[in-house]
């Protein structure tokens, strides 16, 4: 999954700061949560159930 910015003002992210996104999906088989992912090559904490 990529996500980007569709518009200029939500285009950096600034150091500290947090973001909410959206985004559309299409169903095509497993949906269990994922078990890592990465952010610009950062490994993200993964939380929730």
């Amino acid at each position: 999954m990529t996500a980007r910015n569709v518009v200029s003002h939500n285009a950096t992210i600034v150091p500290g700061a947090s973001v909410d996104i959206g985004f559309q999906a299409t169903h095509m088989g497993n949906t269990a949560p994922p078990s890592s992912y990465t952010l610009n090559a950062t490994v993200c904490a993964v939380t929730g159930s």
